[in-house]
């Protein structure tokens, strides 16, 4: 197949980025496009035109690219497959056990949401017909009665054209409705 060469499968990954980027800004949305995208052109339909149809693509795959060079330089060959094979069992174990190795954040749930969450039910707290704009979130405490609880804290704020500034900060938990603090508008 003279056509499917290994530009195929990088031009429909890129283009899976691009239509993927105008439709979400999430991570995982993206990423599943992104790696999707690469494993059905660049494995699974390389290998189906190998088996089914009896063609092959215009690109040795990865085990071809290693039995060339071990014929070719045995000492090599032996070094990069141990390079690669450590790479993908690093790999394996990365998306196994995501976020690792993420070790210097702190946990995402707190307050028993996640910051997405959080976010989200302050938002809805706030309504639609406000002019605040997300400006960022940090983990706190919320005064409850007399006690001190853990939770969200949510900032909202707008400049306005006047010169005025609109700000608010909405406390999150998950046990209890969110508290509306300091609005201005």
């Amino acid at each position: 197949m003279r056509f499917y060469n290994a530009l195929v499968p990088l031009v429909a990954t890129v283009a899976a980025l691009g239509i993927a980027r105008v439709f979400t800004s999430e991570k995982y949305t993206i990423g599943y496009a992104i790696y999707g995208t690469l494993a059905a052109f660049g494995i699974v339909i390389p290998s189906a035109l190998v088996l089914v149809a009896h063609r092959e693509v215009q690109f040795p795959t990865l085990f071809e690219t290693f039995r060339r060079l071990r014929l070719a330089k045995p000492r090599l060959a032996a070094t990069l497959g141990t390079i690669v094979a450590a790479g993908l069992g690093v790999l394996t174990i990365h998306l196994a056990l995501y976020p690792w190795p993420d070790i210097t954040k702190e946990p995402t749930n707190y307050a028993g949401l996640d910051a997405k969450q959080a976010r989200e039910k302050a938002r809805v707290a706030l309504g639609k017909s406000t002019t605040l704009r997300y400006s960022m979130q940090a983990r706190g405490v919320d005064r409850v009665g007399d006690e001190d609880k853990e939770a969200w804290l949510v900032f909202f704020s707008e400049s306005t054209d006047s010169g005025g500034f609109g700000a608010c900060v909405v406390a999150v938990r998950k046990d209890s409705p969110p508290h509306v603090r300091g609005c201005s508008q």
